[in-house]
């Protein structure tokens, strides 16, 4: 009796879901479109803003001169790190570490040399890279402690 009861239920929930079901009514609300940007938008050149040629000479520059730093050759980053900076300080528009290397870069030289006279131009430098870095990047509050910190207890 139990196979037959079995049975009996299988199809009779077989059949069951066969059945049409009947559902709401379905509103479509038109689909807003979102246009990303491949690159955020920045006051500073970056790759974008630079001819192809160019650009691939200073992506290559930023490439080596990051090699040279991550191995601590400072004399061998700083002359690709200047040419990668100087002609896209904002690189592709989202990292900020250029300036942070830079700063470093300078602080190095800083260290390096006695002549009074070198060692202020580059704190001007180190300066105007932390200020490059709130034009590009904003931030700031974080940028100000962070300059006043190396100014009163590195140079």
């Amino acid at each position: 009796m139990s196979k037959i009861a079995y049975t009996l239920s299988f199809l009779f929930l077989l059949i069951l879901s066969c059945t049409p079901k009947v559902t709401q009514e379905v509103i479509e609300e038109p689909v807003k479109e979102i246009i990303a940007a491949d690159e955020p938008a920045n006051p500073c050149t970056s790759f974008a803003d630079l001819d192809a040629a160019t650009r691939d000479e200073v992506e290559t520059a930023y490439v080596i001169y990051k090699d040279f730093y991550d191995s601590n050759e400072y004399d061998k980053a700083l002359p690709l790190w200047r040419k990668a900076y100087g002609n896209a300080p904002a690189a592709n528009g989202r990292v900020k570490y250029q300036f942070d290397h830079g700063i470093k870069l300078y602080g190095h030289l800083f260290s390096k040399t006695e002549d009074e006279v070198l060692k202020q131009a580059y704190v001007d430098t180190i300066i105007m890279l932390y200020d490059k870095r709130v034009e590009c990047f904003e931030g700031e509050a974080y940028i100000s402690g962070r300059k006043g910190y190396d100014l009163y207890y590195n140079y």
